[in-house]
Order: C-alpha cells, then sequence, then structure tokens
C-alpha cells in the first residue's frame, strides 16, 4: 500500500523520469523497509552515524520506545540493520546499519536527489 509520498514520488517520477527511474523508486517505496516515512528517518539517522544504542534512538529521533522497536523489527527482517546485545556499564541494545541497509538508502536518496534536480531544471 503506498502512503502520500509515494503517491506524491511517483506522480513527479512519472512526469519527469524514464520508465526504469520510476520502477525502481515505486519499487523502494513498496519495500517494507521504507514503506514508512519513520522507517525511513530511522535510516537517515544511522546512515550519519553508522550504530546507535537503543535508547538514544528513542531520545535523538523523539519516538516512544514501544514504536521505535516494531519499525526496527521490520528494517531487521529486511536486512537493513542488525540489532545486536551488548554489555557496557549494564546491558544495551546496539542497532548497526548493514551493507545491505546503507546501499538501500543511498539508493533511496540518490533517486529522490534525481527527482529533485529535474525540477530544479
Amino acid at each position: 500500500m503506498f502512503h502520500t509520498l509515494s503517491k506524491v514520488t511517483l506522480a513527479v517520477t512519472m512526469m519527469f523520469m524514464e520508465e526504469d527511474s520510476a520502477k525502481r523508486i515505486i519499487e523502494l517505496f513498496r519495500s517494507r523497509g521504507f514503506s514508512s516515512s519513520i522507517r525511513i528517518g530511522i535510516m537517515i539517522y544511522l546512515l550519519a552515524k553508522k550504530k546507535a544504542f537503543f535508547m538514544d534512538m528513542v531520545s535523538d529521533l523523539d519516538i516512544t520506545p514501544g514504536n521505535l522497536w516494531s519499525h526496527l523489527v521490520k528494517l531487521q527482517g529486511e536486512g537493513y540493520i542488525e540489532i545486536k546485545y551488548v554489555l557496557t556499564d549494564r546491558p544495551r541494545r546496539l542497532i548497526v546499519l548493514t551493507k545491505k541497509g546503507t546501499d538501500e538508502i543511498l539508493r533511496l536518496l540518490n533517486e529522490i536527489m534525481k527527482i529533485l534536480n529535474l525540477l530544479k531544471s
């Protein structure tokens, strides 16, 4: 199911881009990992940090622990992140962006940049 961002992206993509490019961005938005703007935000956050502790993410992203956890489980299921349990001063969950996750979020951002560049010209 498309959400609003996907519908807008589809419309713009179809107007300005080749059919192959349109198919790529639609495919990305249909994936379980990128079907939510919250998950896209989580992926961009992890792209910048590479890894983060769960409670730091709760604080930085201003999201409830339960909501964050449900999104992380879906991202893990897609292979975009790993959830590791580490011992520091206490047991903690460390969220790590995988190579697949890095590649996919960069691919999405690249497609969005193509659309923005087309709109500028």
